[in-house]
C-alpha cells in the first residue's frame, strides 16, 4: 500500500481514534493546574483525603483502606494486624510538612504514628529517610512506629529494613474503593480526577496502552511514516542535556565528553568515581570503551529521563568489583531495586526520573530551563554527596 493511502485509511478510521478522546479530550483539574508531578502537591491531596476532620464527608473511611492495605502487606513488620485494625480511628490527625517529612499520620489516644515519604520521580537526597526516622523515633519515643516508602512502583527504599514500600496503585486501590454516593459533586469531581491522574501519568494505565497498541498494529505503515518524518524529540532533549552536563564540566563538577554518550543516554563520570573505580589501562576491554567500569547517565526514555549509575564487572575481578559496589551504593545510601543485576555482570541503580510534558515545544528557552532545574534537583544533592561522603574518608 502507499504512503498516501495508508495515511488516509488511519484518518478515516474514526472509531479507533474516537476511542482515545476518552484519555485526551478530558479536562482534569490536576492537568490544569499542571501539578500532575508535583510531589508536595500529592501530599497536600493526600493529606486532605486521609484526614478524618477535613470537610469531604468521607470520614475514617479512607484511613480505614489505607490500614487495611498496609496490614495486608506482608513486608511490614513493625505493626501487628491486631495493632492496625482494631484501633479508633477519629483519633487521627494529619501533618504535612513537618521537618519536612511529606506526611505524618499520629493518634495520640492509640499512640501509633505513621511517617510517609513520597516520592513522585525523584529519589531519596541527603540521607533523609535515616534523619526523618531519627526524628520520630526521637519525639514519638513511646509510640508504635511505622515508616512507609510510596512511589508510583514500590520501589525499595534505601533503609528497606525499616521503611516498608506502597505504591501510587494501592492509593488508587483505596480511592477506588471508597463510596461517593453521600458525598458532594465537587467532593466527587476532585477524587475522580485524582484517580484519573494516578491512572493514566503515574501507573501508565494499561487498558490506554492496549488500546494504543491495537491501533499501532492495524495501521502501522502510517504511524511509522508519521514518526519517521516528525521532529526528533530524542535529538531534543539530548541537546538540553548535553548542554546540561557541559555546564556542570565547565564547573569542574563532573568529568563529561560527549562520545562516550549514546543517541538515548548520556554517559559522565566525576574525579570521585574514577579514584573509587580507576580506569583500565586496557580501554578495548571496558564495557563502554573507555576504560570506565562504572558511570553516571541520564537515559531518554519516551515519556522520561531516567537519572542512574551504571556499573560493570566485566573485564574485572567480579567478587572485588561486586564488594566496592555495594560499599560505594551504601555509603552514599543509594540501593538498587530487588533483581537489578543482570546476570551478576551489569548493574543499573535508578535515583530520580523527570517526566517528559507531552505537550513540549521545541526549541523553548523556558523548557530547558525547566529541564535543567529538575536535574538540578536530582542530580546535584547526589554529586555533593558522593564528594563529601569520600573528601571525609
Amino acid at each position: 500500500m502507499d504512503n498516501r493511502k495508508c495515511l488516509e485509511n488511519l484518518l478515516l478510521d474514526i472509531d479507533s481514534l474516537n476511542k482515545l478522546k476518552a484519555y485526551t479530550n478530558n479536562t482534569n483539574l490536576f492537568d490544569i493546574l499542571k501539578i500532575t508531578n508535583a510531589e508536595l502537591k500529592h501530599s497536600i491531596v493526600l493529606a486532605y483525603i486521609f484526614n478524618p476532620s477535613e470537610s469531604h464527608n468521607l470520614g475514617t473511611k479512607p484511613l480505614e483502606l489505607l490500614f487495611r492495605k498496609i496490614a495486608q502487606n506482608s513486608n511490614i513488620k513493625s505493626l501487628e494486624v491486631f495493632d492496625l485494625l482494631n484501633i479508633d480511628y477519629e483519633d487521627f490527625s494529619v501533618m504535612r510538612e513537618y521537618k519536612n517529612i511529606d506526611l505524618l499520620l499520629k493518634s495520640r489516644k492509640n499512640k501509633i504514628v505513621i511517617c510517609i515519604e513520597n516520592k513522585i520521580w525523584t529519589g531519596e537526597h541527603d540521607n533523609q529517610l535515616n534523619r526523618y526516622k531519627e526524628i520520630i523515633d526521637n519525639e514519638y519515643e513511646d509510640f508504635k512506629k511505622l515508616y512507609l516508602y510510596l512511589t508510583p512502583y514500590g520501589d525499595v527504599a534505601s533503609d528497606s529494613d525499616n521503611w516498608a514500600s506502597i505504591s501510587y496503585n494501592d492509593i488508587f486501590t483505596i480511592l477506588d474503593e471508597l463510596n461517593l454516593e453521600n458525598v458532594n459533586n465537587r467532593i466527587k469531581l476532585l477524587i475522580e480526577d485524582y484517580k484519573s491522574i494516578i491512572r493514566r501519568k503515574i501507573m501508565k494505565d494499561d487498558e490506554l496502552k492496549e488500546l494504543c497498541n491495537n491501533i499501532y498494529r492495524k495501521h502501522k505503515q502510517a504511524i511509522d511514516l508519521i514518526i519517521e518524518n516528525k521532529e526528533d524529540d530524542y535529538y531534543y532533549f539530548y541537546s538540553i542535556i548535553n548542554e546540561y552536563l557541559c555546564n556542570l564540566k565547565d564547573q569542574g563538577i563532573i568529568i563529561y565528553d560527549e562520545k562516550d554518550s549514546s543517541p538515548k543516554t548520556l554517559r559522565f563520570s566525576t574525579i570521585t568515581l574514577e579514584k573509587v573505580f580507576p580506569l583500565l589501562s586496557d580501554t578495548e576491554n571496558s564495557f563502554w570503551k573507555n576504560g570506565r567500569t562504572c558511570c553516571y547517565a541520564i537515559e531518554i526514555k519516551d515519556n522520561r529521563l531516567v537519572c542512574e549509575l551504571y556499573f560493570s564487572n566485566y573485564f574485572v575481578d567480579k567478587d572485588i568489583q561486586y564488594n566496592k559496589i555495594i560499599e560505594y551504593l551504601n555509603k552514599l545510601h543509594l540501593k538498587p531495586a530487588q533483581n537489578a543485576w543482570k546476570n551478576g555482570y551489569h548493574l543499573n541503580v535508578r535515583f530520580g526520573n523527570i517526566e517528559i510534558s507531552s505537550d513540549f515545544m521545541y526549541n523553548n528557552e523556558e523548557e530547558k530551563k525547566d529541564i535543567w532545574s529538575k536535574l538540578d534537583k536530582i542530580m546535584i544533592p547526589v554529586l555533593k554527596n558522593e564528594k563529601e561522603t569520600y573528601d571525609r574518608d
